[in-house]
């Protein structure tokens, strides 16, 4: 709300109090800035300069009929303000007709078996000889599964009024009105008839009950609801209310050199399209280039490669013009997968696609915060692809990323788009490049690139050269040129759905393909001609160029050498038709020095202006950088501001839905703050916080001390929403009852944590080896620490130490050389095992006992009762080790005796391998980079050695299975295996030459579980300790002494809450009785208003002695005892809870809302 982020300064403790009445406003009628940040509204008449002293507020209910607000630029006569013009829109809204399908309420396994019945007649495995053939297949797979939707899926009930707020008592006062009106009519020659006055009133009582039904029915609907209903919550906090959907108005265009109006829709559909989907380049001659070899796919596609990605999918995400959503492909994956599998092997093989896969539907949205909507590039379109066909596509996508991972052919310093890479490690990368260069007194200069039109430019031809150089698979490259010919779009906005549209050009997004294509498309980018003491950095379509020198001016001219040499970006940019958008590239200087010679003038002040393409680069003294605002001395106070800023707007939009007496309840509301508030406060916190602390001998924290201030202040408004209390209570007696971590220990665990993962970087991401470099350096004192040298400095973790994460492993479809089994419930799995006549099983466990962790695997033969070997493992304590580590390495040694003992009947009979954890199961069915990786891989990389045994004949069946044994379930051998698991966690080990050579080692790594395990355990002991020297805990120990109050949480979730509200501020003893409202001068009195002996009326006098409440106080009595004096007893009951807030509510001595203090004018 200021002019410009600079002025941030004038934003202190006492002019933000000030400030309160104003926001309050906003926040109670639910308003928000209309005139864009950032436009000034005032040239001041004798100096010249512009300031914003005139702001434009509207209610979030009209925003969305904003066409344009800004500020035109002539001035008025005698004033030296700007005229504000703002046009709202006045079209009305039609509510379209549609039907619409609710897939929630639907008995899958009916609708299965009715689409088992429609698929019965076409064999899954039949190959498809032809193309002919293929279409058909595809087009009878989805007419079955539309045939079964329309069978199956009930439609979706349609209110039973326009409006759901409407009630029959409405209807009948409308019926009155329309009958009052035309008695009035009558009357009309009589204007003293009474008719008229009742009229009137009756207006008046007919639209306040209106008000009353939407408050009532909002109010029951945010009651009501669950954890489920949090996204729709959130969106709900977000957008206005109404309809849900703003219309474009006449929109303004281009055409032969002016500007002309378009109104049809028809003529919005062409003007947008050409906005998202430019014409296709006019063509010119790609060179040839030699490339290496491309690698091998993962053909032909399995069913158990598919069933694995339709479990993957959103299941509820909108579909495509099929009509067939995710869910229906989750629920009926055993049915479908085996269709789609030889469908799929099927694309490859003859060398087709389906075209109903490359028709979409596009959808209009609004771009947010836009000064006009009548241009094109304030909406962004949203595509809507066929279900299948992006099945497909995620499929490829995966084994691409593998091959291309695996055989390192991505750029290292690119992070989008890949698995294991994080937006905040392109944020560390740049950081730590900055300070050390500054260690070393040097200087960096940035090129921030931005490309306009990044996806829908990306020219055909050129992306599969590209896709050839990085080795991309034929069949793969082969796919997708068949995918990116011939696609067509519907637009759908304002009720209105175009015809066919075609798309010649461009990467579609929506498509999961549409990432890693353009991650290859701008691969050339990052690995343009670099010399010395230069680098790129790039994020998707975010891409710097850096520079580091000795001065700015050698850096700025690095920087232009990077742009227009040969083989720059310039040419990058010309041959790849992704043209730089002059205006928005942004040049930062990164330096804290002063100019030697001009002492009083910072040294970037004096760099020399850039000139690119004839454009003069503007030079920036902020840049918003994958989301962070990025400061020339990394001081990071304007990214603490943007942060403060956009969590007070949506912790004053999240205390709307939870007043003291109504709204959503304590625990839905816990959990839509540590889902959605939580996460917006500490994004790239490891990068922009340091957690303060005060050095040895020193009397001041240092650190982010200002911006944890800030943060406590909004944690703790969003505290008192969700528990009701009021707003005087202590933060850390609201912390404790809300179950949210105090600020300052969760921004330490949110920067221990990015830590560790930094910590299980492998050689080849660019971070892995400065994290080992940092913990190596980290006693040296040096200047300019990064925040990866702070992190290493603070948390005694040797990277060296912890186990690697790799970003992918093996192939999805490697040769399968044991199977894998789990019962659907406890019962079955025991009864399987109970009929097990495998001639060889094995038992495994892993078990964490005392602070230790161990493992064992024994080893039976037939029906034996005693295990003929049996294997331990102590692997060390919990600190550094994880119990679902032990479960892997029982696994392991379970096998390894398999190869040892049973190597000579190896495929020769059936051998099963029982473990009671699903989870390792299921992580060999669903690889992916996981704490564990080391023992897995060592397991399948036994596996296969297993396989290969020579006694085993070719072809046979699988070298075993692996079960799931119900634990716990008094399974003999289980059981058994179990205890021999807590002798290896107490301490017995085998000799290693009885141990697979993985195993042969003094120690372990360490595992990042562990770890994270072991920051959760410090989290809760450095909050209890923080609580125990808190003066309120000794308040709070007279009703509870549990940190966090769990147990009071649990019972009271289920109470109104208005009662909940109510004991929250009796334990916290902030309950608006005369005493407490006296100390905080909002009542003349202390004394209770209700006894004639004039006594304070305090907490206790209230609750057991004023005689104004002694029929309420007498049925108390009769339903807690004696009980009620003991609260320590009451608080842990749920029935003695609301007993007392009923007697709390009943006497009517507690207003829903506290008084408030007179505004002071």
């Amino acid at each position: 709300m200021w002019d410009h982020e600079d002025d941030a300064r004038l934003f202190t403790t006492d002019a933000l109090e000030k400030a309160d009445t104003l926001i309050d406003l906003l926040v109670d009628w639910d308003m928000e800035m209309a005139l864009p940040k950032g436009v000034r509204t005032l040239q001041h008449n004798a100096s010249g300069n512009e300031s914003r002293p005139d702001n434009v507020f509207i209610s979030r209910q009209s925003a969305d009929m904003i066409i344009r607000c800004n500020v035109l630029s002539e001035r008025g006569v005698k004033t030296d303000h700007y005229f504000i013009e703002t046009v709202l829109s006045a079209e009305l809204t039609l509510a379209p007709v549609e039907t619409i399908r609710n897939f929630k309420e639907v008995d899958w396994p009916h609708f299965e078996e009715y689409l088992q019945d429609l698929l019965a007649d076409q064999p899954p495995d039949e190959p498809i000889p032809d193309e002919a053939t293929f279409t058909k297949r595809v087009d009878d797979l989805v007419n079955k599964i539309q045939k079964a939707i329309e069978y199956a899926v009930p439609l979706a009930k349609k209110a039973p009024y326009a409006r759901r707020w409407w009630n029959s008592h409405l209807s009948e006062m409308r019926d009155k009105k329309v009958e009052m009106g035309e008695t009035a009519k009558r009357y009309r020659a009589l204007p003293d008839h009474p008719i008229h006055a009742e009229l009137k009133q009756h207006l008046v009582d007919y639209a306040t009950e209106i008000i009353k039904a939407k408050n009532e029915h909002w109010e029951e609907y945010l009651t009501n609801a669950s954890i489920e209903d949090l996204s729709t919550i959130g969106g709900y906090m977000k957008s206005p209310p109404g309809d849900g959907k703003s219309r474009i108005p006449t929109m303004k265009t281009m055409r032969d050199g002016r500007e002309v109006s378009v109104t049809t829709n028809e003529e919005k559909a062409q003007v947008l399209m050409e906005a998202f989907l430019p014409p296709k380049p006019p063509p010119s001659a790609i060179p040839e280039e030699e490339h290496d070899p491309p690698l091998e796919a993962a053909l032909p596609i399995s069913p158990d490669r598919v069933r694995r990605h339709m479990l993957k999918l959103a299941p509820h995400k909108a579909p495509g013009l099929d009509g067939i959503p995710n869910v229906v492909l989750q629920k009926c994956a055993n049915s479908l997968s085996p269709h789609l599998a030889t469908i799929y092997t099927a694309v490859f093989e003859l060398n087709v696609y389906y075209q109903g896969w490359k028709d979409s539907i596009t959808c209009v949205l609004r771009k947010p915060g836009k000064p006009s909507y009548e241009v094109p590039k304030a909406y962004c379109p949203i595509a809507l692809l066929p279900t299948i066909g992006k099945l497909l596509s995620a499929i490829v996508a995966e084994d691409i990323t593998r091959l291309l991972e695996t055989n390192y052919e991505f750029p290292r310093t690119h992070f989008g788009g890949r698995p294991n890479r994080t937006t905040t490690d392109a944020l560390h990368l740049l950081v730590d490049k900055i300070k050390t260069a500054w260690r070393h007194k040097r200087v960096v200069s940035v090129l921030f690139l931005d490309v306009e039109g990044a996806f829908p430019n990306a020219v055909t031809e050129k992306v599969l050269q590209n896709l050839r150089k990085r080795r991309v698979p034929t069949p793969y490259v082969q796919m997708i040129e068949r995918l990116l010919d011939g696609r067509r779009t519907k637009l759908r906005f304002d009720d209105y759905l175009s015809d066919f549209k075609s798309i010649d050009n461009g990467i579609g997004q929506g498509c999961p393909l549409s990432m890693i294509i353009y991650i290859i498309y701008n691969a050339d980018l990052l690995e343009i001609r670099q010399d010395m003491d230069e680098d790129t950095i790039g994020y998707v379509d975010d891409a710097i160029l850096i520079a580091e020198g000795k001065t700015f001016k050698d850096t700025t001219k690095m920087l232009k050498n990077m742009m227009t040499r040969e083989g720059g970006a310039n040419d990058w940019s010309r041959t790849h038709n992704s043209r730089f958008e002059m205006s928005k590239v942004a040049l930062m200087h990164f330096s804290r020095r002063k100019d030697p010679n001009k002492p009083n003038k910072l040294m970037r002040k004096t760099a020399p202006r850039l000139t690119v393409q004839g454009a003069r680069i503007t030079v920036a003294e902020k840049y918003k950088y994958l989301g962070v605002i990025i400061d020339p001395e990394l001081r990071w106070n304007v990214q603490v501001d943007r942060v403060i800023e956009k969590a007070t707007y949506w912790v004053n939009l999240f205390r709307r839905l939870a007043k003291t007496n109504s709204g959503i309840n304590s625990t839905v509301m816990r959990h839509l703050y540590k889902s959605v508030g939580i996460p917006q406060i500490t994004y790239a916190a490891d990068v922009w916080y340091t957690p303060p602390r005060v050095n040895e001998g020193g009397k001041r924290a240092i650190g982010s001390v200002r911006a944890l201030t800030q943060l406590r202040r909004i944690q703790k408004t969003a505290a008192v929403a969700i528990t009701g209390a009021l707003k005087s209570t202590a933060y850390d007696a609201l912390d404790v009852h809300a179950g949210i971590t105090p600020m300052d220990i969760l921004l330490e665990t949110v920067h221990k944590r990015a830590y560790v993962r930094l910590c299980t970087l492998p050689e080849t991401h660019i971070l892995g080896p400065k994290a080992i470099n940092a913990y190596c350096e980290r006693d040296e004192k040096r200047d300019h620490p990064s925040p990866i040298d702070i992190m290493a400095r603070r948390y005694c973790i040797d990277p060296r130490t912890v186990e690697t994460i790799a970003p992918s492993g093996r192939s999805p479809d490697a040769p399968k050389t044991f199977d894998t089994l789990i019962e659907p419930d406890r019962e079955l799995s025991i009864e399987h095992e109970r009929n097990d006549d495998a001639p060889i099983k094995v038992y495994c466990d892993g078990s964490g006992i005392d602070g230790k962790i161990g493992a064992a695997a024994s080893l039976y033969r037939g029906t034996d009762t005693r295990p003929m070997k049996t294997v331990h493992l102590h692997i060390g304590s919990k600190e550094e080790h994880s119990t679902y580590e032990a479960e892997w390495i029982g696994a392991l040694l379970a096998l390894w005796l398999i190869s040892t003992i049973a190597r000579d009947v190896i495929g020769l009979v059936p051998i099963s391998l029982y473990i009671d954890n699903q989870s390792v199961i299921k992580s060999i069915r669903n690889p992916r980079p996981a704490t564990g990786q080391y023992i897995r891989e060592a397991f399948l990389k036994l596996a296969d050695e297993v396989a290969d045994t020579p006694n085993r004949p070719v072809g046979t069946a699988p070298c075993f299975t692996m079960k799931w044994i119900s634990a716990h379930s008094e399974v003999s051998k289980n059981e058994a295996i179990d205890e021999e698991a807590k002798a290896a966690a107490a301490g017995k080990s085998s000799e290693w030459p009885q141990l697979p050579n993985r195993l042969r080692r003094e120690a372990l790594p360490i595992s990042k579980s562990a770890l994270q395990q072991g920051m959760k355990r410090a989290m809760k002991d450095s909050w209890t300790t923080q609580w125990r020297t808190s003066p309120r805990a000794k308040v709070l120990d007279e009703f509870d002494t549990e940190i966090p109050c769990k147990t009071f949480r649990e019972l009271t979730s289920k109470l109104p809450r208005y009662q909940a509200s109510l004991l929250m501020q009796l334990r916290t003893r902030h309950l608006p009785l005369n005493e407490y409202l006296h100390i905080r001068e909002l009542s003349p009195t202390d004394k209770c208003q209700k006894c004639r002996g004039n006594r304070r009326e305090t907490i206790s006098h209230f609750l057991n002695e004023c005689p104004a409440y002694h029929a309420q106080r007498r049925q108390l009595h009769d339903e807690l005892g004696e009980r009620r004096h003991d609260m320590k007893k009451v608080m842990k009951s749920k029935s003695d809870l609301k007993a007392l807030a009923t007697y709390m509510a009943s006497t009517g001595r507690l207003k829903t809302d506290p008084p408030q203090r007179p505004i002071q004018t």
